[in-house]
């Protein structure tokens, strides 16, 4: 069966302060830049500085070696020790300059220079109130921005005595999430659904048999995972805007569960009922499963009352992203014997995300990945999210932990999303 088929049918600013230049100054000519740009900064500018396989079936090797990994993207770091790649001129600020940090683009003082060591802080951290920099308390959440026209997505700080850090701790790659106390941010629009507040820790949920957590790590951040699938038979999925969880049978009852939690029928709370167990009644999913007691499904919820609905959705539905076995501890592939995945999606009769496309030699650059993930929801005038890349054949869990990873999987989410929702 063909996955796309099935998909288908079921659906001057920011820069550096020299000695004849105030702070004030400089923070009017930021906030005019972001208003032209149609964006609206929450980050800023320090003193001198921006501020803004293969089946791996229970291998012991494979399971030891993932299991010393705290791999999903909650503790993905989010402030790191770098080294600035390519500096190029700004082409509209004669005072700012453009810096490669791995696959990001970060807007720096003209001064910078490749090799320069630094923080970098990714997209969606949050910089607590602190001596090691001087941002303001509304500026604080780093997000995807405009500078004179140019993208810049993270912030770079220049190594400091201010930092609170020990000389052994700027090490390339070295993360500061937790010594600098940055926070991520969650992004929840309000909508006709609770959120779930309370309910058992996702990981106990399934025995500890269960898959990982949803989150798909950004490719900028992880260059690594474009280069191991270099090459390889892949699929490309278009990346819904809902709320992601995993549904299966333990014990014999139904686990309905959001990306962190095992959660009740009704939020403790409101005592409403949430939107992952709206949609499993709807799909019937414990009949379902029990007929398929050993797959747990993995799948975005989205439709009227959840993230504004983009896709535009006329009732709440699912959209499959993973199937896992309990038994053999592993995803269902999406192309193997009998088309793993697909055929279960076909046997449960519930849709996939929507297949853009498949190829049998992974080669794409991360500029050509970045233009495929821009685009609109079909029948909307809503930009998508961006899109998530896979091998069509799981890579052996053992090689992908040797990377830092759990799969080879990523997300290249679209930049005029990340502008329009200010993200």
């Amino acid at each position: 069966m063909d996955a796309s088929k099935l998909g288908e049918e079921n659906k001057s600013a920011a820069e550096k302060i020299n000695s004849n230049m105030e702070a004030p100054k400089i923070v009017e000519e930021l906030n005019k830049t972001a208003e032209e740009n149609g964006s609206v900064t929450e980050s800023k500018m320090e003193a001198s500085r921006i501020v803004e396989g293969n089946k791996s079936m229970g291998e012991a090797a494979d399971l030891a070696a993932l299991n010393q990994l705290d791999l999903d993207e909650s503790s993905r770091s989010m402030a790191k020790v770098v080294k600035l790649g390519k500096v190029s001129p700004h082409p509209n600020a004669d005072r700012l300059a453009i810096a490669e940090v791995g696959g990001w683009r970060v807007v720096v003082p003209i001064d910078s220079r490749e090799g320069d060591v630094g923080v970098y802080f990714e997209i969606d951290s949050i910089l607590p109130e602190a001596t090691w920099h001087n941002v303001d308390e509304r500026k604080r959440k780093i997000k995807t921005l405009k500078l004179r026209g140019e993208l810049s997505q993270g912030l770079f700080l220049p190594r400091s005595d201010k930092f609170p850090v020990g000389e052994g701790d700027w090490v390339e790659g070295a993360d500061l999430t937790r010594a600098l106390g940055i926070e991520k941010r969650i992004f929840e629009e309000p909508g006709n659904y609770p959120m779930p507040r309370g309910g058992v820790a996702f990981s106990s949920v399934f025995g500890g048999r269960g898959p990982s957590k949803t989150d798909e790590p950004r490719v900028q951040s992880s260059l690594e995972l474009l280069e191991a699938l270099r090459g390889l038979p892949f699929y490309i999925a278009e990346k819904v805007d809902g709320a992601s969880g995993p549904f299966g049978l333990w014990d014999g009852e139904l686990k309905v569960c959001s990306r962190n939690l095992g959660i009740a029928r009704e939020d403790e709370t409101s005592k409403a009922q949430t939107a992952f167990w709206a949609v499993a009644e709807l799909y019937n999913l414990r009949e379902r499963l029990a007929r398929n007691p050993d797959w747990i499904l993995q799948g975005e919820v989205h439709g009227p009352g959840l993230q504004k609905n983009k896709c535009r959705a006329k009732a709440l539905q699912l959209a499959l992203f993973n199937v896992w076995s309990i038994q053999e501890r592993r995803y269902l592939d999406y192309e193997a014997s009998g088309q793993e995945f697909v055929e279960a999606a076909r046997v449960l009769d519930i849709p996939t995300v929507r297949i853009l496309e498949e190829g049998e030699g992974f080669g794409y650059t991360l500029e050509e990945l970045l233009e495929k993930a821009r685009g609109k929801y079909p029948g909307t005038d809503n930009f998508r999210e961006g899109i998530v890349v896979r091998p069509k054949k799981e890579v052996a869990r053992a090689r992908m932990a040797a990377l830092g990873h759990s799969r080879l999987s990523f997300k290249v989410i679209n930049n005029d999303f990340l502008l329009k929702y200010g993200q």
